[in-house]
Protein backbone atom coordinates (compact mmCIF):
# COMPACT_ATOMS: atom_id res chain seq x y z
CA UNK A 1 0.00 0.00 0.00
CA UNK A 2 1.40 3.60 -0.66
CA UNK A 3 1.25 5.98 2.11
CA UNK A 4 -1.06 8.86 1.44
CA UNK A 5 -0.22 12.36 3.06
CA UNK A 6 -2.33 12.86 6.34
CA UNK A 7 -4.82 16.25 6.18
CA UNK A 8 -3.94 18.44 9.14
CA UNK A 9 -5.83 17.45 12.31
CA UNK A 10 -6.53 13.56 11.22
CA UNK A 11 -5.19 11.44 14.25
CA UNK A 12 -2.22 9.12 13.32
CA UNK A 13 -3.48 6.37 11.98
CA UNK A 14 -6.34 7.70 10.56
CA UNK A 15 -7.49 6.83 7.32
CA UNK A 16 -7.98 9.55 4.72
CA UNK A 17 -9.97 8.34 1.32
CA UNK A 18 -9.62 10.22 -1.70
CA UNK A 19 -12.53 11.48 -4.01
CA UNK A 20 -11.45 9.13 -6.52
CA UNK A 21 -10.86 6.27 -4.64
CA UNK A 22 -14.55 6.76 -2.94
CA UNK A 23 -16.01 7.32 -6.66
CA UNK A 24 -14.32 4.05 -7.96
CA UNK A 25 -15.29 2.15 -5.23
CA UNK A 26 -18.85 3.26 -5.43
CA UNK A 27 -18.75 2.60 -9.53
CA UNK A 28 -17.36 -1.11 -8.59
CA UNK A 29 -19.90 -1.36 -6.02
CA UNK A 30 -22.54 -0.79 -8.22
CA UNK A 31 -21.41 -2.63 -11.59
CA UNK A 32 -20.87 -5.62 -9.44
CA UNK A 33 -24.25 -5.59 -8.02
CA UNK A 34 -25.36 -5.25 -11.49
CA UNK A 35 -23.68 -7.81 -12.77
CA UNK A 36 -24.64 -10.58 -10.50
CA UNK A 37 -28.40 -9.51 -10.25
CA UNK A 38 -27.91 -10.12 -14.05
CA UNK A 39 -26.38 -14.06 -13.62
CA UNK A 40 -29.39 -14.67 -11.06
CA UNK A 41 -27.12 -15.71 -8.14
CA UNK A 42 -28.04 -15.12 -4.77
CA UNK A 43 -26.33 -15.57 -1.58
CA UNK A 44 -28.22 -18.05 1.31
CA UNK A 45 -26.43 -16.84 4.01
CA UNK A 46 -28.55 -13.74 5.72
CA UNK A 47 -26.28 -10.53 5.62
CA UNK A 48 -26.22 -8.68 8.81
CA UNK A 49 -26.14 -4.58 8.42
CA UNK A 50 -23.69 -2.46 10.29
CA UNK A 51 -25.92 -0.19 11.70
CA UNK A 52 -29.28 1.37 10.80
CA UNK A 53 -29.55 4.85 10.32
CA UNK A 54 -33.61 6.11 9.32
CA UNK A 55 -32.59 8.40 6.04
CA UNK A 56 -30.11 5.25 4.45
CA UNK A 57 -32.66 2.56 4.05
CA UNK A 58 -34.39 1.21 1.32
CA UNK A 59 -37.77 1.83 2.65
CA UNK A 60 -37.19 5.43 3.08
CA UNK A 61 -36.26 5.91 -1.00
CA UNK A 62 -39.15 3.20 -2.48
CA UNK A 63 -42.28 5.62 -1.81
CA UNK A 64 -39.96 8.22 -3.84
CA UNK A 65 -39.32 5.91 -6.75
CA UNK A 66 -41.18 8.08 -9.62
CA UNK A 67 -40.72 11.94 -7.92
CA UNK A 68 -38.60 14.44 -8.30
CA UNK A 69 -36.10 15.17 -5.75
CA UNK A 70 -34.42 18.69 -5.15
CA UNK A 71 -30.67 19.33 -5.30
CA UNK A 72 -29.80 21.80 -2.65
CA UNK A 73 -26.35 22.90 -3.15
CA UNK A 74 -27.32 23.37 -6.77
CA UNK A 75 -30.56 25.62 -7.09
CA UNK A 76 -32.51 24.71 -9.68
CA UNK A 77 -31.34 21.34 -10.11
CA UNK A 78 -34.03 18.36 -9.46
CA UNK A 79 -33.66 14.56 -10.03
CA UNK A 80 -35.77 12.31 -10.66
CA UNK A 81 -35.17 8.61 -8.45
CA UNK A 82 -36.30 5.96 -11.66
CA UNK A 83 -35.57 2.91 -9.97
CA UNK A 84 -33.91 1.68 -6.60
CA UNK A 85 -31.30 -1.59 -7.51
CA UNK A 86 -29.85 -4.36 -5.37
CA UNK A 87 -26.14 -4.58 -5.35
CA UNK A 88 -23.15 -7.69 -3.90
CA UNK A 89 -23.52 -8.37 -0.64
CA UNK A 90 -19.18 -8.80 -0.74
CA UNK A 91 -19.29 -12.67 -0.79
CA UNK A 92 -20.19 -13.73 -4.40
CA UNK A 93 -24.15 -12.84 -4.01
CA UNK A 94 -26.70 -10.29 -4.36
CA UNK A 95 -28.30 -8.34 -1.52
CA UNK A 96 -31.71 -8.92 -2.76
CA UNK A 97 -34.00 -6.43 -1.56
CA UNK A 98 -31.96 -5.74 1.51
CA UNK A 99 -32.67 -2.82 3.67
CA UNK A 100 -29.37 -1.85 3.74
CA UNK A 101 -27.80 -2.19 1.04
CA UNK A 102 -28.98 -0.48 -2.71
CA UNK A 103 -28.27 1.67 -5.75
CA UNK A 104 -30.45 4.68 -6.67
CA UNK A 105 -30.44 5.64 -10.23
CA UNK A 106 -31.29 9.16 -11.03
CA UNK A 107 -32.03 11.06 -13.84
CA UNK A 108 -31.74 15.03 -14.09
CA UNK A 109 -34.92 16.57 -15.00
CA UNK A 110 -34.09 20.58 -14.29
CA UNK A 111 -31.08 23.01 -13.88
CA UNK A 112 -27.57 22.99 -14.52
CA UNK A 113 -25.75 20.10 -15.21
CA UNK A 114 -24.52 18.66 -12.13
CA UNK A 115 -20.87 17.15 -11.71
CA UNK A 116 -20.14 14.09 -9.78
CA UNK A 117 -19.39 14.44 -6.08
CA UNK A 118 -21.57 14.62 -2.43
CA UNK A 119 -24.64 16.37 -3.12
CA UNK A 120 -27.13 17.50 -0.51
CA UNK A 121 -30.68 16.04 -1.51
CA UNK A 122 -33.57 17.35 0.09
CA UNK A 123 -35.67 14.13 0.71
CA UNK A 124 -39.72 14.54 1.00
CA UNK A 125 -40.21 13.62 4.94
CA UNK A 126 -36.47 13.40 6.00
CA UNK A 127 -35.01 16.45 5.42
CA UNK A 128 -31.66 17.45 3.84
CA UNK A 129 -29.48 14.59 3.29
CA UNK A 130 -25.90 14.65 1.71
CA UNK A 131 -25.31 11.50 -0.50
CA UNK A 132 -22.07 10.79 -3.35
CA UNK A 133 -23.84 11.05 -6.03
CA UNK A 134 -22.04 9.74 -9.74
CA UNK A 135 -22.85 10.68 -12.55
CA UNK A 136 -23.07 8.00 -15.35
CA UNK A 137 -24.33 8.88 -18.79
CA UNK A 138 -23.27 12.22 -20.71
CA UNK A 139 -24.64 15.63 -21.53
CA UNK A 140 -27.67 16.23 -21.67
CA UNK A 141 -29.52 13.26 -20.63
CA UNK A 142 -27.18 12.74 -17.37
CA UNK A 143 -27.92 9.99 -15.06
CA UNK A 144 -26.77 9.23 -11.68
CA UNK A 145 -26.51 6.60 -9.68
CA UNK A 146 -25.85 6.48 -5.23
CA UNK A 147 -24.97 3.41 -3.79
CA UNK A 148 -25.80 2.88 -0.14
CA UNK A 149 -24.16 0.07 1.61
CA UNK A 150 -24.06 -0.43 5.36
CA UNK A 151 -23.67 -4.30 5.35
CA UNK A 152 -20.50 -6.03 7.29
CA UNK A 153 -17.75 -7.54 5.67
Amino acid sequence: MHDIPQPPGTPPGGLVVSRRQALVGALGAVAGGTALAVAGRASAAPVRSAGRHPVFRRGRFAPLVGRTIDVVDHPGARLKLERIHDISDGRGGVAVDHEDAFALSLRQVRGPTLPSGVMTLALPGAGPVQMLVTATSPVPRRRYHAVVNRLRP
